[in-house]
């Protein structure tokens, strides 16, 4: 515990700069739900069960990708697929909420599971931007941002593993059957 505590000191304002995006999007998904009328359809939307795994494959592989393209381009291609994700979530939850009608079934079925994934993806973002921290770093010849021990940077690798792996089996299992309920809608297998 003392660990993630440490992570998120020293890495606040990269955090905290990701969760903002998040935020005020998300934010903006919600009132523009809650600006417009009812939509024309209803309940035609029934939640398909993926397994788990494929779920984690999927997720892992995007966030080494990730990762990896963040370092390479210097956090510019972080920065572009964060708010890349923040759309893809705010567009599913805008689209199941015009496919239902409902706005409580639009949120339960992303965030039963996506409060996971979206820390997942904000650890992803601090990873990613690595080689911006130092070059920021170098460029000012100071200590502007903390660049992680390669410990903690495997700590947060299995962290955000971690994450990926409950957040997907949640997907596959809770996050089709709260919603379906909610609604009284079938699964589709």
């Amino acid at each position: 515990m003392r660990l993630v505590y440490r992570i998120i000191k020293e890495n606040r304002i990269i955090l905290l700069a990701g969760l903002s995006m998040w935020v005020f999007v998300l934010a903006a998904t919600f009132l523009s739900i809650l600006l417009q009328g009812p939509p024309e359809q209803g309940n035609n939307l029934p939640p398909v069960h993926l397994p788990w795994s494929q779920i984690f494959m999927h997720n892992a592989g995007l966030a080494i990708l990730y990762i990896i393209l963040g370092n390479l381009t210097f956090g510019s291609l972080a920065f572009l697929l964060m708010l890349y994700n923040i759309y893809i979530v705010s567009y599913a939850i805008y689209y199941t909420y015009m496919h239902t009608g409902s706005i409580g079934f639009s949120i339960a079925i992303i965030f039963t599971h996506g409060i996971l994934e979206i820390a997942a993806m904000l650890l992803c973002f601090l990873l990613s931007t690595t080689s911006l921290r130092w070059a920021m770093n170098k460029i000012y010849k100071k200590t502007i941002f903390s660049i992680n021990s390669v410990e903690t940077k495997a700590g947060l690798v299995v962290c955000m593993m971690l994450l990926y792996l409950v957040a997907s089996v949640i997907e596959s299992y809770l996050s089709p059957i709260v919603p379906a309920k909610f609604l009284g809608l079938e699964i589709v297998q």
